[in-house]
């Protein structure tokens, strides 16, 4: 998938410099900086909105031959524990999220 929005072309994703002794790897998406594990591939912004954003992504480590999907959507709560009210908001929508079962819903697989 392409990388670049409508916008004149111009990265939406941004895959930062590198650094092979950490084990995460850092991207810029939507202004928003992600450090996640180096097991996911960022491919490109899905939304945002006033508490995060919302990125698809490869999980490289996913055994498609069990059945298992190498797609994930990653979900970087902004400033979720800058005020008891944002700590209480991220810890109440992760334990509805968890309890959710729908074919339209995504699940928690992990929690970073």
């Amino acid at each position: 998938m392409d990388p670049s929005n409508q916008k004149g072309g111009a990265k939406s994703v941004v895959k930062e410099e590198d650094d092979p002794t950490k084990d995460t790897v850092t991207y810029a998406v939507l202004g928003t900086k992600f450090d996640i594990d180096r097991r996911y591939e960022v491919i490109d912004p899905i939304g945002s909105g006033a508490y995060g954003v919302v990125v698809a992504a490869k999980d490289l480590e996913a055994d498609e031959k069990e059945g298992e999907t190498n797609l994930v959507a990653i979900k970087k709560i902004v400033k979720a524990f800058e005020h008891r009210v944002f700590s209480l908001r991220t810890y109440r929508e992760l334990k509805i999220q968890r309890l959710l079962e729908h074919e339209n819903v995504l699940g928690i697989k992990r929690i970073l």
